[in-house]
């Protein structure tokens, strides 16, 4: 008997421009977190965590020259975090754990980035299985943003 291919199995993962070993900021070696580090991820909010992702698919898309063809991606992190719900005013430890958080997320490959995103208890699996897929398979100049959905709002 045949099983169906999981759409959440991340061990088929095409290797482009913007996976570890491609990166423009070359090869990235291991980064491990912290057991301090793992848990400021886990105690962040979704709209949170999803920033956090949205900041380094922005910065490592522009970064590998493949904004344009991310900007759909960056769509659909906007609407995970607009499926959270609304956080308060962040307090200074939050923005501070936060800013930490980014420091650590961008010395990681993109294969460890998603690892360490998958902590947190709030982020589904399936999305993120997705952002590492799509990023994966990012190539300059291949962009047909006549079929993509447009922004309802203006980002500011």
């Amino acid at each position: 008997m045949q099983q169906a291919a999981n759409p959440c199995d991340a061990s088929a993962q095409p290797v482009s421009s913007m996976d570890e070993s491609q990166t423009s900021l070359g090869s990235k070696s291991k980064v491990k977190p912290d057991k301090n580090q793992r848990a400021a991820l886990q105690s962040l909010a979704g709209a949170d965590v999803y920033q956090l992702l949205l900041q380094q698919v922005f910065e490592r898309a522009s970064l590998d020259g493949v904004l344009v063809e991310s900007f759909y991606l960056q769509q659909q992190i906007h609407w995970e975090i607009e499926k959270c719900s609304s956080p308060c005013l962040s307090s200074p430890k939050t923005m501070r754990t936060m800013r930490n958080l980014h420091k650590l997320l961008s010395r990681m490959s993109l294969r460890q980035m998603i690892q360490f995103i998958r902590h947190s208890p709030v982020c589904d699996q399936c999305f993120l299985d997705d952002v590492h897929t799509q990023m994966a398979s990012f190539r300059a100049g291949t962009s047909d943003v006549s079929g993509v959905r447009l922004a309802k709002s203006v980002w500011l």
